[in-house]
């Protein structure tokens, strides 16, 4: 597991990484970058990675923000360890019906 206080320090950790990066957990409200830029900008850097999003706000919070996420990456505070491993096994298995066959 790699680790960072912040977007910038994530960015940095995920270039300085040598192997692979399946999936980034960010909170969506962040000082600096919010988890949407952090996200944006790790996956042109690992475009096989994931995102999975948590927020203690309520999404209708986020969403009048302008912070717009896939509702199926997202992860409400507080939440379970159970429930954070059902949605990284649910956003690692997911495929978009718009991604090549690989």
């Amino acid at each position: 597991m790699l680790e960072a206080e912040d977007g910038e320090q994530a960015l940095r950790v995920a270039e300085d990484h040598q192997g692979a990066i399946h999936i980034l957990l960010t909170d969506l409200m962040m000082p600096g970058i919010n988890g949407k830029e952090l996200a944006d900008r790790f996956i042109v850097a690992r475009p096989d990675a994931k995102a999975i999003f948590m927020s203690g706000r309520a999404a209708e919070v986020i969403s009048d923000a302008g912070v717009l996420i896939p509702v199926d990456a997202f992860l409400a505070k507080p939440f379970t360890v159970e429930r954070l491993l059902n949605k990284v096994r649910e956003r690692l298995e997911y495929r978009s019906p718009f991604s090549r066959p690989r």
